[in-house]
C-alpha cells in the first residue's frame, strides 16, 4: 500500500520557492485541516 506524496525533497530553487509561496498562503488561511501540510512544508524548506 503506497501512497504518493505530493511534497517532495527540494532540489531546486524555483521548487523551493514554490513551497514557500504555499507555506505562506497556508498560515495565513489558518486552517486546522492545513496542519499537517504546514508542517511537512516547514520541515522540507
Amino acid at each position: 500500500m503506497s501512497k504518493e506524496f505530493k511534497y517532495k525533497i527540494i532540489r531546486h530553487k524555483k521548487q523551493y520557492n514554490q513551497y514557500c509561496n504555499i507555506l505562506e498562503e497556508l498560515v495565513f488561511k489558518n486552517l486546522k485541516k492545513d496542519e499537517d501540510k504546514i508542517e511537512l512544508l516547514t520541515i522540507l524548506i
